[in-house]
């Protein structure tokens, strides 16, 4: 039944060749073959396995995940879950183990200035964490690295597990024989292992997936040296090798080198003079255009005139209000439209393009670039919840020849702003007011809602999970009123009334009302206010977050202030607030950040907490460590606790959500997270939960769960700036090919 099962297998995998994998995850959590590591990086790509097997432990029954992400060109960080205890509490018996822990690999090229040589030169640690070390291996290793085939070699120490293969010498090579299959031999002084990769890229391009997607199924086998439990049988591994960003589509992301010069200097609003279009190194000829998207390289003009050398007042205003119902037709709403001098300005509220305002500005854009025969200059307002939040300037004909990768310089093209926006729609004439009013609708935002433990001694995965049901209602410009109900939908058995884990239960409950304001103001500074009731303890309060941020976006730092009155006799949350402060440094054209934030928690507890962040289009990878000292022992054993972890966060909502035209909306939410954190240094003090199933670190780090609506909504998720706008222009480009030119053939 086997044979059947993998023949069948083999078969579908082949029928359908794709681009080969580059690289491969390991049992261990590291990048490079099914066992034993490789010097390079997957740069910018998650990978992940699943094997039928823990082939380093000596036990017959197991299953293994392992995952690496690349988070730069000369750093990964794994996971990995070795489970021989398969759907047993570990409390009943049974022995086996269900072991978590993280692995990470530095590569030394850029540092020696070989960063484009074949050879590459990296060390790692495996199983790093935790008490039961059981997988740990340090290890350093030298790859040369083709575009078909690879070798390596490298020498490693393991700590107590004799089945550990990544110890004492070892060496690999693999020979990539087709698009779709992979060979390779694995070796180290006492063992060695064969085994074949089948990869296939066009199951996940039919979801328009980065180029690099692509599905994998391992085959190994040990071929020499004394056997695990399980013999010297085969064992599988299906995967999957994800580049996180998807902002380009099957396109390839430009690359950092090509889009930095791309972005302009300029940081605020002013008259752009007309001067003749000339060729720009980083544009692309029209013909590459074409071969990269199916669609017209002219959209159809707004404008009637467009020819014209003498637009006429009449015909500006009719290209205004053709303007202005483009805009709306396009989702945009509370649209303003009008003229100063010779220059359009357009100011426009964007409550549909939320995975990123790249996406809105391009679009935006793309349609203003169509009065070109009309105007010679324009000013571009991109408002979130009405209230400014990035803006664009330049030359209306280098726009349009710019959006088709015709030769015009991007800062001619098209210039963002970010502070002092209001000044922008000053001394407007204008044509068009308030159109497509964004005011007084209903816009429901539905997303999961969950609660989660994995690989505890409970089970591999335990689980509950709701619906977040959030409805906003939008009253002034950066004015909201919003309700937040959670309805629960399934829990697994630990989560259920009276299992170890009930307290954190989803449960149906309402869990806030508030009314919110937000604004951009003067000189880099940002504020948001709310006030109303959190539900659960049903306190009643407010809170304010203030944040200023450098001209070039590099630093940021801020306040986070609340207070929260609680019932008499209340038996949840007592009266109490948080007294938070924030640095944030993002240096220019680099998608990384590292924030620290600290301060007095709701339960008088002083903490802070070290976040690094990088970027991938609109995925964000981030690992932190957060300590906590409660004025008092809340917890058994130490007084003070540390977490390590890691979160992977991502939009779950369409890249262009409904329009509101019919007066109300529902879309998703442009940030879901994922994450797992674990206790360090509390080898002996592993647990999770009390007895009534309460967490046992439940008072640390606690505050109101509202989200930080100035720096997730206003600022794009801290994405609003010069610093990470450097490099990204080519986006505008790509939105408008995607739903501008598309939708105007």
């Amino acid at each position: 039944m086997r044979s059947k099962y993998l023949q069948a297998t083999f078969y579908v995998v082949m029928a359908a060749p794709a681009v080969a994998l580059d690289l491969g995850v390991g049992s261990n959590g590291v990048a490079g073959l099914t066992v034993l590591p490789m010097a390079t990086i997957p740069t910018g790509s998650l990978v992940y396995q699943y094997q039928n097997r823990v082939m380093d432990a000596d036990r017959q029954e197991g299953l293994n995940h392992s995952l690496a992400v690349g988070l730069t060109s000369f750093a990964e960080l794994g996971l990995r879950t070795a489970d021989t205890s398969i759907k047993r509490n570990g409390y009943d018996g049974g022995g086996g183990i269900r072991d978590l822990s993280a692995s990470a690999k530095l590569q030394f090229n850029n540092v020696l200035g070989l960063k484009d040589s074949p050879w590459k030169l990296a060390a790692g640690v495996t199983d790093y964490g935790g008490a039961a070390t059981l997988f740990r291996s340090t290890y350093g290793v030298l790859t040369y690295d083709q575009r078909d085939w690879a070798s390596s070699l490298g020498y490693a120490k393991a700590q107590k597990n004799l089945n550990n293969p990544i110890h004492g010498v070892f060496g690999s090579a693999a020979f990539q024989a087709t698009p779709w299959l992979r060979l390779r031999v694995e070796s180290n002084q006492e063992r060695s292992w064969a085994g074949l990769t089948l990869s296939n890229e066009s199951w996940l391009a039919k979801i328009n997936a980065p180029v690099g997607a692509s599905v994998f199924l391992n085959v190994d086998q040990q071929v020499r040296g004394l056997a695990t439990a399980e013999g010297r049988k085969p064992w599988l591994g299906v995967g999957v090798n994800l580049p996180l960003d998807w902002s380009m589509g099957r396109q390839s992301p430009p690359s950092r080198q090509a889009q930095a010069a791309s972005m302009p200097q300029q940081q605020a609003f002013q008259a752009m003079p007309t001067a003749p279009a000339v060729a720009s190194a980083e544009t692309m000829s029209a013909e590459k255009v074409l071969e990269q998207s199916p669609v017209a390289t002219v959209a159809p003009q707004l404008s009637d005139a467009a020819s014209s050398p003498a637009p006429t007042t009449d015909s500006r205003h009719a290209a205004m209000d053709r303007l202005s119902q483009a805009l709306a037709e396009h989702g945009f709403e509370g649209i303003d439209v009008g003229q100063s001098g010779n220059t359009l300005v357009v100011k426009v509220s964007d409550f549909v393009y939320e995975h990123s305002l790249l996406d809105g500005a391009g679009v935006a854009l793309g349609l203003l670039s169509q009065l070109a025969g009309e105007f010679d200059n324009y000013r571009l307002v991109q408002a979130r919840w009405g209230t400014p939040s990035v803006g664009f300037n330049g030359q209306l004909a280098c726009l349009a020849q710019w959006l088709k990768a015709l030769p015009c310089p991007a800062d001619e093209a098209v210039q963002p702003v970010f502070r002092d926006l209001d000044e922008a729609l000053v001394g407007v004439d204008w044509r068009v007011r308030d159109h497509a009013p964004y005011r007084y609708k209903l816009r429901v935002k539905l997303n999961p809602i969950y609660n989660y433990y994995w690989a505890t001694e409970y089970s591999l995965l335990d689980y509950s999970v709701g619906l977040n049901i959030n409805p906003f209602i939008h009253l002034w410009d950066g004015g909201a009123l919003e309700f937040s109900r959670s309805a629960h939908m399934t829990s697994s058995k630990e989560f259920q009334p009276g299992g170890n884990l009930s307290y954190s239960r989803i449960p149906d409950t309402n869990r806030r009302v508030l009314l919110h304001h937000m604004q951009k103001l003067n000189h880099g500074l940002s504020l948001r206010m709310s006030v109303g009731e959190l539900m659960q303890g049903n306190v009643r309060g407010g809170q304010t977050e203030a944040r200023w941020d450098s001209l070039n976006g590099e630093w940021a730092t801020g306040l986070n202030l609340s207070h929260w009155q609680a019932p008499k006799n209340s038996t949840y949350l007592p009266t109490g607030g948080t007294k938070l402060a924030f640095a944030r440094y993002a240096p220019t054209g680099t998608d990384w950040s590292l924030e620290v934030s600290g301060g007095e928690y709701w339960f008088k507890d002083k903490g802070f907490s070290a976040t690094s962040s990088h970027w991938f289009g609109d995925t964000k990878f981030s690992y932190f460590v957060r300590h906590s000292v409660p004025p008092e022992r809340f917890w058994p054993g130490k007084q003070s606790i540390t977490v390590a972890g890691m979160e992977l966060t991502f939009p779950l909502t369409p890249r262009r959500a409904m329009n509101a035209d019919s007066g109300w909306q529902i879309k998703g939410t442009p940030r879901l997270g994922l994450s797992l954190l674990s206790p360090i240094n509390r080898e002996t003090e592993n647990w999770l939960a009390y007895s009534n199933g309460a967490p046992i670190y439940q008072k640390a780090w606690v505050e109101p769960a509202i989200p930080n609506y100035a720096s997730a909504v206003l600022l794009d998720s801290d994405r609003a700036n010069a610093s990470y706008f450097s490099g990204k222009l080519e986006r505008l480009r790509y939105a408008y090919q995607r739903w501008v030119m598309k939708t105007t053939q």
